[in-house]
């Protein structure tokens, strides 16, 4: 049960880097003037497990920091992905 715990939460950890990793792409490409990542691209992976990594994003990268829907929806992105762990590690559905 111990190793399907670790995959999951090497699962979410691998999102989350992934998620920042978009961030910081974008970042470079918006300092550059090049094309750039949508961004309901941007919020959508905050709500299903990558509020950490968009909120690291964001305070790293300084990026999108100043529109107000990155300020409202990225900390509830990062509550909400917060539940869901604490949710998902009460209930057990790690282990399944």
């Amino acid at each position: 049960m111990i190793i399907k715990t670790a995959v999951w939460i090497s699962i979410v950890v691998l999102w989350n880097v992934f998620v920042f990793g978009a961030y910081g792409l974008d970042k470079l490409e918006a300092v550059k003037n090049r094309w750039r990542i949508r961004e309901s691209v941007l919020l959508v992976p905050a709500f299903f497990l990558g509020g950490i990594g968009a909120a690291w994003g964001m305070i790293l990268f300084h990026h999108k920091s100043a529109k107000w829907l990155f300020r409202v929806c990225i900390p509830l992105g990062l509550l909400f992905t917060i539940a869901e762990l604490l949710f998902l590690i009460q209930f057990h559905i790690f282990l399944l």
